[in-house]
């Protein structure tokens, strides 16, 4: 949702969501621009590659680098720049992209924070029972990737996608702390009520928001596509699930499984 309103102006381009992709370029980051050797046996660019050290039989080979951290550090920026960036260049505008799989364990926010300082994190948060009917909606599987969730298992899905609610909502929350002055929370619930909070992501990028009739188109198409395909899907485990004796279902879903994701 938050994604589609932001794209509905034109200087603005979201791009993704990419499969959490951004997780091992922030491990190939530290594991290579943040070593303790990465600047012991590096030259400066503008010397060339350091072949003498190379070619020294009697020298280990390791971390002879014809690169420092800055040099790995600006790499990976244009490396990002090079695949997002560009179009929005070209046209003066802000991009930045989705990316929702990333929980405790994972580096990407400090990452991003050392290779694009003062960059903005938007954090939009929902209430715990629709986000987790949104992720059994979406990703409607069983524990074997085929299509159609198993009820005995359904309980234990639901607690399992509560669980990754609740991680990366920590993660993101604890960035926030670090760098409130650059991390704005929205609520899910608040943009499908009044279309008018979204303005506030317009302000902070100094532009003007787009019409409000416009960012009310979004969501109601999002909300009139989504509770539809919801209500279907979930009705079906329902019925499937009523005819397994002493199979306990969870008690909110039909108020919460109905709603959009």
């Amino acid at each position: 949702m938050l994604q589609r309103l932001l794209n509905t102006h034109e200087a603005v381009f979201i791009w993704g969501e990419h499969s959490g992709f951004l997780a091992p370029f922030a491990e190939a980051y530290y594991t290579l621009a943040c070593s303790s050797r990465i600047d012991d046996r590096a030259l400066p660019p503008a010397a060339g590659p350091p072949l003498h050290q190379l070619k020294r039989y009697d020298r280990p080979p390791a971390w002879v680098n014809p690169f420092g951290k800055a040099e790995a550090r600006q790499a990976f920026r244009e490396c990002l720049c090079a695949l997002f960036g560009a179009s929005a260049g070209r046209l003066d505008g802000h991009w930045g992209f989705k990316e929702i799989r990333y929980s405790d364990g994972h580096r990407v926010l400090d990452f991003l924070d050392e290779v694009f300082p003062g960059f903005w994190l938007l954090f939009p948060t929902r209430h715990p029972k629709d986000a987790v009917a949104s992720m059994m909606l979406s990703w409607p599987t069983n524990e074997s990737g085929s299509e159609g969730l198993a009820i005995p298992h359904l309980e234990a899905s639901c607690d399992r996608r509560l669980r990754h609610w609740l991680d990366v909502g920590r993660y993101l929350l604890d960035f926030r702390d670090r760098a409130p002055h650059r991390t704005l929370v929205i609520r899910y619930e608040d943009l499908c009520r009044d279309t008018s909070r979204i303005v506030g992501v317009f302000d902070t990028l100094h532009l003007d928001p787009p019409p409000q009739d416009r960012l009310k188109r979004v969501i109601q198409a999002r909300l009139g596509r989504t509770t539809l395909a919801g209500a279907q899907r979930w009705s079906g485990w329902s019925r499937r699930a009523s005819r397994r004796p002493g199979r306990r279902w969870p008690r909110w879903r039909v108020s919460s499984a109905t709603r959009s994701s």
